[in-house]
């Protein structure tokens, strides 16, 4: 998976990727 796919990898892994650029994230402090 693309490290950098633009929250594509972001979808598949939230929990260990940071939040994309494309799209805002709620945080889960």
């Amino acid at each position: 998976a693309a490290e950098k796919s633009d929250g594509y990898s972001a979808m598949l892994a939230p929990r260990e990727l940071p939040p994309p650029r494309t799209w805002p994230v709620p945080p889960q402090n």
